[in-house]
């Protein structure tokens, strides 16, 4: 917590009174990602299409990002 307080220039203090862990700040910025978005939605589009659609669907999504 003192690395992430440093960062945002912010007391410990500041951040135990919205966040009680790192896991708690992590979920809040993964909740709000829009590459987190971008997964969950292709993933529910690929729920029912066959197999080697869905890796080469990950496979493409991977590379994109990297």
């Amino acid at each position: 917590m003192d690395d992430i307080a440093l960062e945002l220039e912010a007391t410990k203090g500041l951040l135990y009174y919205h966040f009680k862990t790192k896991e708690e700040i992590l979920s809040a910025i993964l909740k709000n990602s829009p590459v987190i978005a971008a997964l969950e939605s292709t993933l529910r589009r690929l729920d029912n299409a066959p197999f080697l659609e869905g890796v080469r669907t990950a496979v493409h999504g991977a590379l994109t990002v990297l």
